[in-house]
């Protein structure tokens, strides 16, 4: 990946192309290869604006976005189509205020801390201005469901009713988290071109001392807290309160996993055991979803790698 790095920051015409090349193929291509375009060309934008600096970062992104947006109306996209298109430009706009305070401050965690809190000031937004959020969601829902009742009946399709109303009512933390963590591969994919350059191993670095601030995690306890609470202070606040913490819950299980490599990373079979780590973590998700996000959130306060590096330094 050096070389295409390195053809990125050969120039601004090399830059220009690597990202909008990716972006108009992503129109037409199958779901798998359009994310992976789409990420390339946030990925490029990142580079950008970490090498270089946040406003070519900015002009790649302009000239990539109204690239798209032309082709899109040359090939006269549906609405549904013309929604990616926006969720894409949302998505290297989000990338690229993430890697410029990255590039400018050199913190990870303020960085995703940035992709978080704009994610949820979307769905605040989205609460405060839609007064049925749950009838739209499940408009949107409404095709999906088309397809699915056809090999539904009886009970199966009731059943598939209850399904729906549920994804209704957390479809806008859901989507947004999904763009976050596209998000984040994006700009981590940059940083490890970034470090591959000039700074090998600084990523690794990085990742393994992740820690959100404390000001984050009261945020995070407020919104548990309040979620408790939500009884009394009504549906919508409740749906607003759920859609949030979806949101910083991926934050939060990333940041356990750092901690995780961190303290394992001391271990001479850490790889082994890392390999244990992410196979529960596909297998048993649920689980293990909740313990990295409270290990994260503890870790805040308690230091586990600066207690457990101390004991160490003491035997």
């Amino acid at each position: 990946m050096r070389i295409v790095a390195s053809y990125i920051l050969k120039g601004p015409l090399q830059a220009i192309l690597s990202a909008v090349v990716p972006a108009v193929l992503s129109i037409s291509a199958p779901l798998l290869l359009k994310l992976l375009l789409i990420y390339f060309s946030g990925a490029v934008v990142a580079l950008v604006s970490l090498v270089v600096a946040p406003a070519r970062g900015m002009m790649i992104f302009l000239l990539t976005s109204v690239s798209l947006w032309i082709a899109a109306q040359l090939l006269d996209l549906e609405s549904q189509a013309m929604l990616d298109v926006w969720n894409s430009v949302y998505l290297w706009g989000s990338i690229w205020i993430a890697a410029s305070l990255l590039q400018k401050l050199r913190s990870l965690a303020i960085s995703l801390q940035a992709l978080g809190m704009l994610a949820i000031a979307i769905i605040t937004a989205f609460y405060l201005m839609v007064e049925e959020p749950v009838k739209l969601c499940r408009e949107l829902l409404e095709p999906y469901r088309q397809i699915l009742l056809q090999s539904q009946s009886g009970n199966g399709a009731k059943e598939l009713d209850i399904i729906v109303q549920e994804a209704a009512r957390i479809l806008p933390g859901s989507l947004l988290t999904f763009t976050v963590l596209g998000a984040m591969f994006s700009l981590l994919m940059a940083r490890s071109w970034q470090a591959g350059l000039y700074h090998p191993g600084a990523l690794q670095r990085e990742f393994q001392s992740l820690r959100f601030s404390k000001n984050m995690g009261w945020f995070m306890l407020a919104l548990i807290a309040g979620l408790i609470f939500s009884q009394a202070l009504g549906e919508q606040i409740k749906l607003l309160l759920v859609n949030s913490i979806i949101v910083l819950g991926l934050l939060y299980a990333f940041a356990g996993l750092a901690v995780v490599h961190s303290v394992l990373s001391k271990n001479d079979k850490a790889r082994f055991y890392l390999i244990g780590v992410y196979m529960l973590l596909i297998i048993q998700s649920a689980i293990v979803i909740p313990i990295l996000m409270t290990i994260a959130l503890t870790d805040t306060w308690l230091d586990y790698r600066g207690r457990i590096a101390a004991k160490q330094s003491d035997q």
